[in-house]
């Protein structure tokens, strides 16, 4: 770690940094020291790397030379590949920023979170001939793989030209899967994500227009993404007489030559007059995926939504009995609580929420209120002030409709009540971020919450209103924005706990700025998974490549309720999904106590679609998701097909082991070295179903296999004198626990702590022994054989 280059300022007459909004905007702070930024300088090159990436800047020229995401080179080219042309024919003697040999870099400021490097440089062509025109270039460089960019041309002399770029670069297209997009602002008052499957296309415009405001290109496991906030400075010509139909494209995504290029003008074919000291720039920001290593804790999360979401005059706490019941049914995540009006977070319900969070808390369940990142009630002395200052425009309401009325008039009068109302304000407004940080402030410092879930209108992130600085030549972009908010609170609640979730409604919207702060990423509220083809509908729902876990809402995605559950194993391990099922007893166990009950987290997670399996299937359309421990290992056969599927394993020589147990349905159904099971395995599987195996060594002494409905793994401790084994497990009082245990040896007794016999069941044909017991706190077994 080379903490130690001097720092430094661009030399040269008024060779100032050019001024960056990512300057301003506050730094995602590390919690371990592999996020930790890392600088290193060789001969040629300042590199800058993180928890995923690194960033390879060249000192001769000042740009970008390279980026590296997860060891792999994304780029094909510099960043930003500066360029300037004097003619019509752009390809007529072109100048370009990479060409320059003698150009400056210099590094600022640097510290864990954030590293600021400054360059400068001068146009030049292939041929080295120097165009009056110099580049200043300023990086904000952030633990994420956020790179603020800010570029400036100041000309030298008196000088002509046409075209001039802000931002370009290319990466390898080989690699590259998908393509997502925001759809072209010049004419739309919304950015909802576009996204499609890339394929073996032929070469030609990929996405091309006046304002695109962020795109990604990448596949299952890394990618790039670039963002754009505002093109003010921005312009382009029809030229008279012409019949071309792409000379408003100042932003333009092209495959050409192995390569997929974007481009983004700051003149597109103008003819520009520029005096000495001329001046003109613009600013972006690239993005990485992933972000941050994925984080298995937050995949174990099983969680209940229990709302409200504004304010609800009729809203109950639940009682003690309620909360005793979903942490008896594995709960151990409860969305909501708070009754708050949107924006001004001071609960009505003060004592239910307090006595509900203690509550909570002694059951072993861990709880997050619901705030919003744009909504502010109507019925608050905030908007009354503030809302035509703050809000969004052109602006956007909500209120909750109902259709329990049956009197027009009535139903008039409650929509008309400012109460259930609220209007979004804009995250680029600083008194709406300031007013917003405040009440996240008192939520951390007055209340023990586990974390939050932000609620917020992904396809709002752009406003016009001009009475806090947006607005332009059409609208501006304000990722930024809602990035500064994310970054508040991320940096407060992970300062009092490392471990606060921050959970947040995004739908499709995969911008790194943003889910790189996110450490659960609801989706599906308002994509239809079933209309996407197969490919585009798992990456589209797949938090797993952005470092994150997924939540699914399948309230709008419309697969058959049969495909949910492994639909949500495909994308996540886990069918984590946005829920309010009754709250009763304990009925069956799930996926969730098989994960706890192997100690998942203990464990390396692999996706089965975003890398090759360890575990070989003959059914090419099976994908199988695994947990490596060094012992034993958990595979998630999944089948998204629309037919059964009989699929027949492979593990090789790197398996752990040949035997082969299945926790749900509580039987071995593989032991090729033995007697208590079948000696070929084969996996049937339902159309769209899925099924969890564990894969181990044969004990050569009696073994807990499996306890589900604890909390996390058992203990458990072999006494080969006694011939005892000793189990034990963290669980809410009441909780049902089923134990499995294997042995050659037949069970002789089976106790608890308190001298008490306990049922139990073992078979010399299976080897397995079963005991079932309700649970209380500091619970022992002893099991005698």
């Amino acid at each position: 770690m080379a903490w130690g280059l001097a720092a430094a300022r661009p030399q040269g007459t008024d060779a100032q940094p050019p001024a960056s909004d990512f300057a301003r905007l506050p730094a995602k702070l590390p919690l371990t020291d592999g996020q930790r930024l890392r600088i290193a300088e060789s001969g040629e090159a300042v590199t800058v790397s993180g928890e995923t990436f690194a960033y390879h800047f060249s000192k001769r020229n000042g740009l970008i030379d390279r980026v590296e995401v997860l060891g792999d080179a994304l780029t094909d080219g510099p960043i930003p590949d500066l360029t300037l042309a004097e003619n019509i024919d752009r390809t007529v003697s072109p100048y370009a920023a990479r060409h320059e040999r003698a150009g400056q870099l210099s590094v600022l400021s640097a510290d864990p979170a954030r590293a600021r490097l400054a360059a400068t440089g001068q146009l030049t062509s292939l041929d080295d001939r120097r165009f009056p025109l110099r580049y200043a270039i300023t990086y904000d460089v952030f633990i994420d793989g956020v790179v603020g960019v800010a570029v400036e041309y100041t000309s030298l002399e008196d000088c002509w030209f046409r075209w001039l770029s802000l931002s370009g670069g290319a990466l390898k297209a080989a690699p590259l899967k998908f393509l997502s997009w925001a759809p072209e602002q010049s004419t739309a008052q919304e950015n909802g994500q576009q996204f499609k499957a890339l394929g073996e296309e032929a070469p030609g415009k990929l996405v091309a227009g006046v304002f695109i405001p962020w795109f990604w290109l990448g596949n299952e496991r890394t990618g790039l993404e670039v963002t754009t906030w505002d093109v003010s400075s921005q312009t382009w010509n029809h030229v008279d007489g012409s019949s071309r139909k792409d000379q408003s494209d100042m932003f333009v995504l092209e495959r050409r030559d192995g390569r997929i290029e974007w481009e983004d003008f700051l003149r597109r074919n103008v003819g520009t007059f520029a005096r000495k000291g001329w001046r003109s720039g613009g600013q972006f920001a690239l993005g990485v995926t992933p972000s941050k290593r994925f984080d298995p804790y937050y995949a174990m999360l099983k969680g209940y939504h229990l709302g409200p979401h504004q304010h609800r005059p009729d809203f109950a706490a639940p009682s003690e009995e309620q909360i005793r019941l979903l942490a008896q049914s594995g709960y151990d995540l409860l969305t909501g609580i708070a009754n708050w009006r949107s924006g001004e977070y001071v609960p009505l319900n003060e004592e239910d929420v307090r006595r509900t969070i203690t509550l909570c808390h002694r059951y072993g369940i861990k709880v997050i209120p619901y705030v919003t990142l744009m909504d502010l009630g109507q019925g608050t002395d905030a908007f009354r002030e503030h809302g035509a200052d703050w809000a969004i425009e052109p602006t956007t309401e909500f209120y909750r409709s109902s259709s329990t009325f049956r009197d027009p008039a009535v139903e008039r009068a409650w929509r008309n009540d400012p109460d259930p109302q609220t209007m979004l304000m804009c995250p680029n407004a600083e008194g709406w971020r300031a007013h917003w940080e405040k009440q996240i402030d008192r939520i951390v410092d007055q209340y023990d919450f586990d974390g939050i879930y932000v609620d917020f209108w992904s396809a709002r992130l752009v406003c016009e209103n001009a009475r806090h600085g947006c607005g332009g030549r059409f609208r501006r972009y304000t990722v930024p924005g809602a990035r500064a908010m994310l970054v508040h609170a991320y940096n407060r609640l992970k300062a009092k706990d490392p471990r606060a979730i921050i959970k947040v409604n995004t739908n499709t919207l995969s911008t790194s700025l943003l889910t790189s702060l996110m450490d659960l990423r609801l989706v599906g509220e308002n994509t239809d998974a079933a209309s996407l083809d197969p490919i585009s509908r798992r990456w589209v729902f797949s938090s797993h490549h952005l470092g994150a876990t997924t939540e699914l809402l399948f309230r709008r995605t419309m697969l058959p309720p049969e495909q949910q559950p492994g639909f949500g194993a495909v994308v996540n391990f886990l069918p984590q999904v946005f829920a309010r099922p009754p709250i009763e007893g304990r009925k069956t166990y799930d996926d969730f106590d098989v994960f706890r009950a192997f100690g998942a987290e203990q464990g390396e997670w692999r996706l089965g679609i975003a890398e090759p399996s360890l575990v070989a299937v003959d059914s090419p359309g099976v994908f199988v998701n695994v947990i490596q421990r060094p012992d034993r290992w958990l595979a998630t056969f999944i089948n998204p097909g629309a037919s059964p599927v009989t699929a027949r394993p492979s593990l090789g020589k790197a398996g752990p082991g040949s035997l082969v147990y299945d926790p749900l349905a509580e039987r071995i159904v593989c032991d090729p070295k033995g007697a208590a099971g079948p000696k070929v395995l084969e996996v049937e599987l339902p159309s769209g179903g899925s099924r969890t195996l564990q894969f181990q060594e044969r004990p050569t002494h009696p073994t807990l296999l499996s306890a589900l409905g604890g909390r996390r793994e058992a203990r458990q401790e072999w006494d080969g004198r006694a011939r005892r084994l000793r189990l034990s497990v963290s669980a809410a009082p009441g909780t049902p626990v089923r134990y499995t245990l294997y042995s050659e040896a037949p069970v002789k007794a089976v106790t608890n702590d308190r001298g008490q016999a306990v049922a139990f069941t073992w078979s010399p044909e299976t080897r397995l022994a079963h005991v079932s017991v309700a649970h209380e706190e500091g619970d022992r077994i002893d099991v005698s054989f």
